[in-house]
């Protein structure tokens, strides 16, 4: 993960974490999932049933991964 990553994570995903995902939503929650588990380009979701299995991921891979990219995100802030 890059510094500009763990920005975006922290910047534009972590403040709506908690809110649901509908459409002004769902381009950061595929971006973060993206970033988060590696790939390339994000997969986006072909029904809206799958969104809180992608919610419950995505937080999920952010609380594995939350110290390294909260240490990326210290070195970007300075």
């Amino acid at each position: 993960m890059t510094t500009e990553e763990a920005t975006y994570i922290m910047e534009k995903w972590y403040p709506i974490r908690d809110g649901a995902l509908h459409n002004p939503t769902i381009g950061i929650w595929n971006e973060a999932e993206r970033i988060l588990r590696g790939w390339d380009k994000p997969q986006p979701r072909s029904c809206s049933c799958e969104y809180k299995t992608q919610a419950r991921m995505v937080k999920s891979f952010f609380s594995q991964y939350e110290t390294q990219i909260r240490e990326l995100y210290g070195k970007a802030s300075v």
